[in-house]
C-alpha cells in the first residue's frame, strides 16, 4: 500500500547566469537527487536534452541551481505535473509531462483548471508571435545586465600567459569568455587553489 504521508519534494534547477528555471524534477532524497545531476560521469552517456545542458555548464565551470518549490505526499504527480506546466514544458529539459514519468500522462480537467485560473491575468514580458517567444527589449536589456561581470572584491584581474602579461579584465566572467577557460578553474586559480589553468594563470591586480 503507497505510503501517502511520505515526503516528496518538487524541485527546479535553473541556470546559474540568468536564473531561468530549465528543469522541474522531484525527490525523496534531494541531496541525492542533486549528486546524480552533478555527477559527470553519469551525464557523460546520457544524450538527453537535460544531459546536453548539464555537460555545457561543466564545461563552463559551472552548476545549475537546485531550488526546492513544494514539499507534498501522496498528490506530487499533479503538483509535478503542474508546475512543469506552470514554466512550459517547451523552456525546460523536461521530456515528458510529470507526474508518472510516462509520455502522453494525461493531466486531469480538474487541474488544467486551476492551471488556466491562476495564469490569468498575469502580464507576459514577452509578445508571442505565431507560436515563437521574443523577449521585449526591456528584458532583453534586464537578461543582459545579468549576464554582465561583476567585479570581485572591486579587484582586476590580470591574465598571465607563458609568464607575461597578457590581458587585464575587470570580472571573471569577461576572462572567462576571452581566454576560453572555465569560471570555477579561473575562481580556483584567484584563490592559489590552482598553479594555474589550462591557458594560463590569473592574479589579482
Amino acid at each position: 500500500m503507497e505510503n501517502t504521508l511520505e515526503k516528496i519534494f518538487i524541485y527546479s534547477l535553473s541556470c546559474p547566469v540568468t536564473k531561468t528555471v530549465k528543469y522541474i524534477g522531484k525527490a525523496k532524497c534531494v541531496k541525492k537527487r542533486m549528486y546524480h545531476h552533478l555527477n559527470k560521469r553519469i551525464q557523460s552517456k546520457k544524450n538527453t536534452k537535460l544531459a546536453n545542458w548539464l555537460k555545457k555548464l561543466f564545461r563552463e565551470g559551472s552548476e545549475p541551481l537546485l531550488s526546492i518549490i513544494e514539499v507534498c505526499g501522496g498528490d506530487w504527480q499533479e503538483r509535478e505535473m503542474y508546475w512543469i506546466s506552470f514554466y512550459g514544458k517547451e523552456n525546460l529539459c523536461n521530456l515528458t509531462d510529470g507526474g508518472e514519468g510516462k509520455h502522453g500522462h494525461k493531466m486531469s480537467e480538474s487541474l488544467r483548471a486551476k492551471i488556466s485560473k491562476s495564469q490569468k491575468g498575469k502580464p507576459k514580458n514577452y509578445p508571442c508571435k505565431g507560436g515563437v517567444k521574443h523577449h521585449s527589449i526591456e528584458t532583453k536589456n534586464k537578461i543582459s545586465e545579468k549576464k554582465k561581470g561583476v567585479k570581485i572584491k572591486g579587484k582586476t584581474i590580470v591574465f598571465f600567459k607563458d609568464l607575461e602579461p597578457n590581458k587585464i579584465f575587470n570580472s571573471i566572467t569577461d576572462a572567462s569568455t576571452y581566454t576560453n577557460d572555465g569560471i570555477r578553474s579561473i575562481s580556483n586559480n584567484l584563490k592559489n587553489k590552482s598553479k594555474k589553468t589550462k591557458h594560463g594563470k590569473y592574479e589579482y591586480l
